[in-house]
């Protein structure tokens, strides 16, 4: 019987420590810098931005393939598609090239990144399924928390 009830307060032990150990580790912030290498253009001569992103986070993370832009002269964040989604594990970096927005005076970046977790994974799985059966999945489901890293401002 005392094997029974020390080992029912060990088994308790280990599953506080468990959910500690999963509730702080999933609340951590992401950490990730971005800062700004030059411009470019594509083959089209189209103009284009270049960030060095990294993941200073202990975990790994989604870039999402969408950025976000804003001038001095209208400092709200406007959404821009650019690519596709990209992991980045601890300590990992890369080389974002997103459409440059051309106006007179400073602008700045944020990009979209979230921890990959069960949520990004629903969100992949939906998103490669027909538009019909897309529609009857829950948009709670389809969604995932997402945080901006913002690039210092750049001149023009």
């Amino acid at each position: 019987m005392r094997k029974r009830v020390l080992l029912a307060v060990f088994l308790a032990i280990i599953a506080l420590v468990g959910v500690f150990w999963f509730k702080t580790r999933s609340s951590l912030p992401i950490n990730v810098g971005a800062s700004f290498i030059g411009y470019t253009n594509d083959p089209a001569g189209m103009p284009y931005a270049r960030f060095r992103i990294t993941n200073q986070s202990d975990t790994v993370i989604v870039r999402l393939g969408t950025y976000h832009f804003a001038t001095d002269q209208n400092p709200g964040f406007f959404p821009v598609y650019f690519g596709a989604d990209a992991l980045l594990h601890p300590l990992e970096s890369e080389i974002v090239t997103v459409p440059r927005r051309v106006h007179n005076g400073r602008w700045r970046a944020a990009i979209n990144f979230t921890k990959d977790n069960w949520r990004i994974r629903i969100r992949s799985l939906v998103a490669e399924l027909p538009m019909g059966i897309r529609r009857l999945v829950p948009m709670a489901l389809q969604g995932v928390p997402t945080e901006l890293t913002l690039t210092d401002w750049i001149n023009e």
